[in-house]
């Protein structure tokens, strides 16, 4: 584990980030009030089967593109950082400029 960087996340059998208990609980809020949210306008959601559908899909996808957004978001940043450290003649080196991408 290097300096500055999260605690290691717990994985599950598919290699993906398990939630915590908080996580969880706030991704199941914020599915039960999308789906009341746009139930209230659209009638058709309101159905014993789509609702159970929608809060596992909104859980189940939602941390995954968050995921996905900050992973990107990092790379990215660390490819703005190496670039200005470059251009700048390695004024601006640190460490994080120097850590590739996969090694996060």
């Amino acid at each position: 584990m290097t300096a500055g960087r999260a605690a290691e996340v717990e994985l599950d059998h598919r290699r993906a980030r398990r939630l915590g208990p908080a996580e969880t609980v706030v991704w199941y809020g914020l599915a039960g009030v999308s789906y009341v949210g746009l139930s209230i306008f659209h009638k058709f959601l309101l159905n014993w089967l789509i609702g159970p559908l929608w809060l596992v899909a909104f859980v189940w996808l939602g941390p995954e593109v968050v995921d996905r957004v900050r992973r990107r978001r990092a790379d990215r940043s660390v490819e703005i950082r190496s670039y200005a450290a470059t251009i700048s003649g390695g004024k601006y080196l640190d460490a994080a400029a120097t850590t590739p991408a996969w090694a996060w």
